[in-house]
């Protein structure tokens, strides 16, 4: 996953309160309704592990940081 990857999740509430505002809600999802909410789960899912990958990143490289302070 590249860096921008995880962009996209950032507006997952104003889509859905759009997407969801267009239609009164019923006992059943639409197919539209259920492809968006799909979508921003998965954008969600994907920018959640973007942030975790970088985290532990950071964490790997100030571990060899310090070590070579250490040193």
């Amino acid at each position: 996953m590249d860096s921008s990857a995880g962009l996209g999740a950032v507006d997952i509430s104003s889509r859905w309160r759009r997407r969801s505002s267009m239609n009164k809600p019923g006992p059943k999802l639409d197919s539209r309704a259920e492809a968006c909410f799909v979508n921003c789960v998965e954008r969600f899912i994907d920018t959640s592990q973007f942030i975790l990958n970088r985290l532990e990143q950071t964490q790997k490289s100030k571990a060899v940081f310090s070590e070579s302070l250490s040193d």
